[in-house]
């Protein structure tokens, strides 16, 4: 036997890629405060800041891609010192370590508020096992924590009758028919947490331009139909012309001379039937009919939502459509009726005793309510009031 040479089977590791950073899971890194015990907004006491160190890698040889586990993570108030007297430990106040699970390990949560006007690092080190080779990679990332002082006399505006986003369902409304679903968006101007004298306060309510997406004026159709209360801090809207729409109000107090930059606030109303919604449909007439099938049959669709049966009177939001189909080859569904109740004679629409035919209800929900115009765009009335048709979906 004649053995030849060895050689030995290169083995080819590409360096893996990967981005690593500090990621804020909940709460805020900025706050502003006025140096008092009540005075932080928000306050980490009540929602602290949690950090969670991240990595991902991009492996070209796709054996270690993805979100990593760590090995361990270090966190430091501020850069490293030489002999790590400010490591944060289980023991440091304001501050909390969560072990977590997988790759949501070592999670940091800030308790702590940080002086007015001041700025804090939190640093971190970590690292993960790089499996291909057996070695650890070590990185390190900071973050910074922000307070911006704030006067107690100091001007600002905010809402007070309603959430920044305004979530609507017409299902709440009380009178689904032709009335108006007025709701109101109220602002307020404050010096601190005194109410500012609303005389000597101009305010100014616009509408967000989905076509520029710049705040506008209102028009003066808008104004007629849509809206009142422009130049109040009070703006009243009918929510039946709504789907979805930003407004915003602006205050600049009269009596203070030279000030031009108005205060801001804003606001999104989203109006939508609940997702939850759901159609049952029941057959009370015709269960069983003669085999010339030219007898009635009677459907009837209940709507229901996660608060329970939907009142019969609110099905002026819903579109119903009901529609038939044999099982014989090559056919096709036939619209057999509208509404909540559907009647049907089946011979009336080709129906025959030799095929199985099903019935079945399609219901399309009220997107929102439009207004009724001629050719011209002219809006047209009947006793006086604007005609309006509702859009469905």
């Amino acid at each position: 036997m004649i053995k030849s040479n060895t050689e030995d089977i290169g083995i080819r590791i590409d360096p893996i890629s990967f981005t690593a950073d500090i990621s804020v899971i909940w709460g805020n890194v900025t706050q502003v405060g006025n140096g008092m015990a009540d005075g932080y907004m928000p306050s980490r006491d009540v929602v602290p800041c949690v950090l969670l160190p991240v990595v991902d890698v991009v492996d070209p040889d796709y054996f270690m891609s993805g979100r990593q586990k760590l090995v361990n993570c270090y966190w430091y108030e501020g850069t490293p010192l030489p002999d790590d007297s400010n490591l944060i430990t289980a023991e440091t106040a304001g501050y909390e370590i969560v072990a977590g699970e997988g790759t949501d390990q070592y999670a940091l949560k800030v308790r702590k508020n940080f002086p007015v006007n001041s700025s804090q690092i939190i640093h971190a080190k970590f690292s993960i096992l790089d499996v291909r080779t057996d070695t650890v990679v070590e990185m390190e990332r900071q973050i910074v924590f922000r307070t911006v002082g704030y006067n107690d006399n100091m001007l600002h505006i905010q809402l007070t009758d309603c959430p920044a986003i305004f979530k609507i369902d017409p299902l709440d409304e009380s009178d689904c028919g032709d009335a108006p679903w007025y709701h109101k968006l109220s602002a307020q101007m404050f010096q601190g947490r005194t109410p500012y004298d609303d005389a000597k306060t101009a305010y100014k309510w616009q509408i967000l331009d989905k076509t520029t997406s710049k705040y506008r004026d209102f028009t003066a159709d808008e104004q007629q139909i849509l809206v009142s209360g422009v130049n109040t801090k009070s703006l009243t809207f009918d929510a039946r012309f709504v789907e979805s729409e930003a407004f915003r109000c602006t205050a600049v107090p009269k009596d203070r001379d030279g000030w031009k930059l108005p205060l801001i606030v804003n606001v999104a109303v989203d109006v939508r039937i609940a997702e939850t919604v759901n159609a049952e449909i029941i057959c009370t007439k015709g269960l069983r009919i003669n085999p010339q099938m030219n007898q009635e049959v009677m459907f009837e669709c209940n709507l229901h939502y996660n608060k329970g049966k939907i009142p019969t009177e609110k099905y002026g939001l819903f579109h119903i459509v009901w529609k038939a189909i044999d099982d014989r080859v090559g056919a096709v569904e036939k619209e057999i009726g509208t509404g909540s109740v559907c009647s049907f004679v089946p011979a009336d629409f080709g129906f025959d005793c030799k095929h199985y035919t099903s019935v079945h209800a399609e219901v399309q929900l009220r997107k929102l309510s439009a207004i009724v115009v001629n050719a011209g765009g002219k809006v047209i009335t009947s006793d006086s009031k604007v005609l309006v048709t509702n859009i469905y979906k």
